[in-house]
């Protein structure tokens, strides 16, 4: 079965952060869930007269309450009515899930139909029940097609590794996204810890490297340098950049340097460091300011 649910941003990085070994995920207290039958079908119930708060499951797809049909993309639509902070999740379970509390929103079209959908009925799941998330402007989504783009995503299919010669056309494919033009390609060519992929399956979405602080014009700076980091523009701003900035600190932690560090070239981005625990050093190298973070367990968490 089919589940669709809104999440918040802490959500999404709870999701990434139990990928390793696939933990569950508790979720009584985040936005709503809608349920969809297989052939994403979604049933809804004409304009009742009674409101049943208290109907179970069971009830709903019985006969008691004469039911249409709407496809999943429209019922998807209507929902830019319920709050959101971040994305919508597409979860794929096994069984479907105890429900709790049935929540009614209007929706009327020229048959005046009245639209049920289902609250905080999924208690948990799985980063590997998530197939798919739903990211962009889900307030002007019935207007517009490109409002809301779906990323097929199962978190346990992401995987990081050191890039190789073998993989230089996939990270020129990348980088054309950006203005960013320098590959060094003597570091693939000599097998050198110098350069990490983001992989979905076997696609590339995400790459950066990992080298001395001697790089950057500032001698104060000493350590590791995380540079040329670089996201598929599909796979922004849902979550998995903090991910990769978590992994790959974690991968510098075992090189046995005290720092870390960071320069971003736009400031958009000061924030997006901050969250992954960078802090702004107060040291510049070329006119930018430099971001750092301590090597050690404690600031790990």
């Amino acid at each position: 079965m089919r589940y669709y649910r809104f999440v918040s941003k802490d959500e999404m990085l709870t999701i990434f952060s139990k990928i390793k070994h696939d933990m569950f995920i508790e979720s009584y207290n985040h936005p709503v869930v809608h349920l969809l039958k297989e052939d994403t079908i979604t049933a809804i119930v004409p304009d009742a007269q009674e409101k049943d708060y208290n109907m179970d499951i069971s009830e709903f797809f019985s006969e008691k309450y004469k039911k249409s049909t709407i496809h999943k993309e429209d019922f998807l639509k209507v929902l830019a009515g319920v709050p959101s902070d971040y994305a919508l999740l597409e979860l794929e379970l096994e069984s479907i899930p105890s429900i709790t509390n049935l929540g009614w929103y209007g929706y009327s079209d020229e048959e005046k139909l009245e639209q049920v959908v289902l609250e905080y009925c999924v208690g948990s799941y799985k980063p590997s029940d998530v197939k798919a998330v739903y990211k962009g402007d889900f307030a002007n989504w019935p207007h517009s097609s490109d409002a809301v783009k779906r990323i097929d995503l199962n978190p346990s299919d992401l995987n990081i590794r050191v890039l190789n010669k073998d993989d230089l056309t996939q990270m020129k494919l990348l980088k054309q996204y950006y203005n960013y033009d320098c590959i060094d390609e003597d570091a693939l060519e000599d097998g050198s810890d110098y350069y990490y992929g983001l992989f979905m399956k076997e696609d590339l979405i995400g790459m950066a490297s990992i080298g001395g602080a001697d790089a950057l014009s500032n001698e104060k700076i000493t350590g590791l340098l995380l540079s040329d980091v670089l996201i598929h523009p599909d796979y922004r701003s849902i979550g998995i950049g903090t991910y990769f900035i978590t992994e790959l600190t974690n991968i510098a932690l075992q090189q046995h340097e005290e720092q870390i560090h960071v320069q971003p070239d736009n400031q958009n981005l000061h924030n997006f460091y901050n969250e992954c625990g960078f802090y702004e050093s107060g040291e510049f190298s070329g006119g930018y300011p430099v971001f750092s973070k301590n090597l050690n367990l404690a600031s790990l968490f």
